[in-house]
């Protein structure tokens, strides 16, 4: 169960940094996930070069809307509210 509540625990730890405007947390974010961003728009869109616009906005609105992810929702439906 304990292995379970980890990623939890790392997306409140996560959150909580990003909300203090901790630059680290969202280099820190974005190395672990850019990568999987980028794939996922690329192989919707089709473009490297909207791919990488697409990867730029999601990490800017992460920065800009630290508190819009609510990683106590249901694990298998995205966090993000709009």
């Amino acid at each position: 169960m304990a292995k379970r509540d980890a990623p939890l625990r790392w997306d409140r730890k996560m959150q909580q940094r990003l909300a203090r405007g901790e630059a680290a947390a969202l280099g820190e974010l974005y190395d672990r996930f850019a990568s999987l961003v980028h794939g996922l728009a690329h192989r919707v869109l089709g473009d490297e070069h909207a791919a990488d616009g697409i990867t730029r906005d999601v990490f800017a609105h992460v920065w800009e809307h630290p508190d819009a992810y609510d990683p106590g929702r249901d694990r298998c439906a995205p966090g993000w509210r709009t």
